[in-house]
């Protein structure tokens, strides 16, 4: 299993990749800047342009996230 480090670094990759601008929230983001909380998930913010998102969707490897491309679109 691998742990949430290694996921958010996977998609900041991705994303970085795809030139896609993002920003991490939530609890994983307030425990970077010192105010740990008891959960463990990540949430991102994004909005793609649609060039960007067509790079972002066949990089992702979909045995590893679930992403829906019509949702995605």
């Amino acid at each position: 299993m691998r742990g949430v480090s290694e996921i958010l670094r996977t998609i900041t990759t991705l994303l970085d990749q795809a030139a896609i601008p993002y920003m991490v929230v939530g609890s994983y983001a307030s425990r970077a800047y010192g105010e740990p909380r008891t959960t463990h998930e990540h949430d991102s913010h994004l909005d793609p342009p649609a060039q960007a998102l067509e790079r972002l969707l066949p990089a992702i490897d979909q045995d590893a996230f679930y992403v829906h491309p019509d949702v995605a679109r």
